[in-house]
């Protein structure tokens, strides 16, 4: 039984091929024609994990056991996927108090009930589609947690993460410049006025882009390393991993896809999550710094939405330029208006859109509005303060595991910093959009979550 600190005994070849085979072949795919936040993408998507989970069971690979942060990391991700179904019992619980009330028919929150102070959701199909969903996010990022010990997979799952994201902006960049021909989710591809890759919103192909692009240079960095003959900053395989000028070629295609998305959010949670990594990877071995980093990354969304909800009116007339950035300003204060009572269990998983609709000003029109623009936003309304506290959780593992390396003799400039830029840039870029509700990045941002606590938890090839 390997310890947490210990490197695997077993080499990746004992795994059956077809497992991990499987679980790379998810990171190709769910960019590629996922990029959407649509019934059939999450369906399809829920498919193949299940299909890794049953080659799993049917091959029976070496068993390995979580140990310290890991399991922890395991714990969370299936509280997660369980917490719905929790929401779920709350349901059956207040049909016992409201007999009246009629499931499957998604009540408006008028009509719901309040339990020990906080709307119960009544739609129960509703809830549990939006678990089945995510249902793929944590099947994959629990394996990953068994895969991402081996130096072999770990080297294979950059190249192909890296390939599929200059492939994404590639396809991208062939669409805008040549008028939409090979565009199927929109004829006009014109609209956006920016390169969106395989994905419906220029905003969601960005954010996926801040999430492979500080990883390929961290193997661009590594890369060069080696060519120089230092290995102390991590080790890639040269024989997986493409040669510096590939790689170099890799990450010129990503920054011209972004630079062309248009997408401002993307780029200034780059910006600003390398200098915020950069502080962190400075004070990281302090532990007063340590947690109030982390409390002031917690704290710093919700006292956004509060100044919002403030001076909205303010912040819309200087967004006058863009009604893009007016109708989220008024979209924001709305739902924290919603917000009237304390949100323990939250409306209801996927319930958003039928939460919001009573509460929507009549200056966003007749728009839908299924999203809330902001996931921290919307996890508050539909998990509540539980599921918020969950994503905390999640995500503050990877800061735990990348914080016990910096107090270790690991070198700056590891995978596991890149690995946290990506992070970081995704948490900021969450303010202002929902792209943790799109498959293809909800599925790459726990990849990477799972990478760092993998690494950091067995230590093996790090040093």
């Amino acid at each position: 039984m390997p310890a947490v600190g210990s490197c695997p005994k077993v080499p990746i070849e004992v795994i059956p091929q077809k497992i991990w085979l499987t679980a790379l072949a998810i990171v190709v795919v769910a960019p590629l024609f996922l990029g959407a936040n649509r019934p059939f993408v999450w369906s399809l998507l829920s498919s193949i994990s299940f299909i890794l989970l049953g080659l799993w069971v049917l091959y029976k690979p070496p068993a390995f056991h979580l140990r310290g942060l890991a399991a922890a990391f395991a714990m969370l991700l299936w509280l997660w996927l369980i917490y719905p179904f929790f929401q779920i019992v709350l349901m059956y619980i207040a049909a016992a108090i409201e007999p009246q009330l009629f499931f499957g028919t998604g009540f408006p929150p008028s009509n719901s009930l309040l339990l020990f102070n906080s709307p119960v959701p009544v739609d129960i199909g509703g809830v549990i589609d939006g678990a089945l969903r995510e249902s793929t996010t944590v099947i994959v990022g629990f394996l990953s947690l068994y895969f991402f010990r081996y130096r072999k997979f770990r080297n294979v799952f950059l190249a192909v993460l890296i390939i599929s994201a200059a492939a994404n902006a590639v396809f991208g960049m062939v669409n805008y410049f040549f008028d939409g021909v090979l565009l199927y989710f929109k004829p006009a591809l014109k609209h956006w006025e920016a390169v969106t890759g395989t994905f419906v919103n220029k905003n969601h192909f960005a954010s996926y882009l801040s999430l492979t692009l500080p990883v390929s240079i961290g193997v661009l960095i590594q890369r060069m390393a080696m060519v120089r003959g230092n290995r102390a900053r991590g080790a890639l395989d040269a024989t997986v991993i493409p040669n510096t000028y590939t790689v170099l070629s890799l990450v010129t295609l990503m920054v011209v896809g972004l630079v062309l998305s248009k997408s401002l959010g993307a780029v200034l949670s780059l910006v600003f999550a390398l200098m915020l990594m950069l502080l962190y990877r400075w004070g990281a071995r302090n532990s007063m710094f340590h947690i109030g980093f982390l409390l002031s990354l917690a704290v710093f969304p919700f006292v956004l939405l509060f100044v919002n909800s403030l001076y909205s009116k303010e912040l819309v007339s200087l967004a006058s330029s863009s009604i893009s950035a007016q109708a989220r300003i008024v979209q924001w204060a709305d739902v924290v208006e919603s917000l009237k009572h304390l949100f323990l269990t939250g409306s209801g998983v996927g319930s958003f859109e039928d939460y919001f609709e009573p509460y929507k000003s009549s200056v966003l029109g007749r728009y839908r509005y299924d999203h809330a623009h902001n996931d921290y936003l919307e996890i508050l309304v539909t998990r509540g303060l539980v599921g918020v506290s969950l994503l905390y959780a999640i995500i503050g593992s990877a800061f735990v595991g990348y914080r016990r390396q910096c107090k270790g003799d690991f070198a700056p400039l590891d995978m596991t910093f890149f690995m946290m830029w990506s992070i970081i840039a995704f948490c900021l870029h969450m303010l202002v959009d929902f792209n943790f509700h799109i498959p293809a990045n909800q599925l790459i941002f726990v990849l990477l979550l799972s990478y760092v606590v993998a690494v950091t938890n067995y230590r093996t090839g790090t040093r």
